[in-house]
């Protein structure tokens, strides 16, 4: 399971971050988003027609991945000829820096040395990403579990 704190790119908002949980059905393709921060964002005695903090959506062949997704940006990172800056400790992860000045400005990259997962992206010092706690082992249970408020969402 990945956690991250993802910046909403809007100056007025820029550095207000969510806790995004996405629950992915396989099965069916269906993905419901949400951020654990807000709730449920109704009263729970109110039957609502959707869910303002949940919203569903459908998806294709790759499901949203964190390793496939670190590693496609990367692809693309690699194209604009970064330069390795050294080495940090960000949020936990040991991790490699490298810095491009290419295509959309200064674009700064954290890559978690153990799974090659990207932990933090800044493009001209602004965070876009930052990943806060990765765990591999199997979560519980509950966790697959969406929360009763995007029984709602409609894709």
């Amino acid at each position: 399971m990945v956690e991250t704190a993802q910046f909403n790119p809007t100056p007025r908002s820029r550095s207000v971050a969510s806790h995004s949980r996405a629950f992915y059905d396989l099965e069916s393709g269906r993905v419901l988003t949400t951020d654990l921060n807000q709730g449920p964002a109704i009263p729970a005695s109110h039957t609502p027609i959707s869910s303002p903090n949940c919203r569903a959506s459908t998806f294709t062949g790759a499901w949203g991945d964190p390793f496939e997704r670190s590693a496609q940006l990367l692809q693309g990172f690699e194209q604009q000829s970064p330069r390795e800056t050294g080495t940090q400790v960000l949020n936990g992860f040991t991790t490699r820096v490298s810095e491009s000045t290419a295509g959309r400005g200064k674009v700064k990259v954290w890559v978690e040395t153990t799974y090659g997962m990207i932990v933090r992206v800044e493009v001209d010092g602004q965070p876009q990403m930052d990943v806060k706690r990765l765990d591999v082992a199997r979560p519980p249970e509950s966790r697959f579990v969406a929360p009763a408020y995007c029984a709602y969402a409609k894709p």
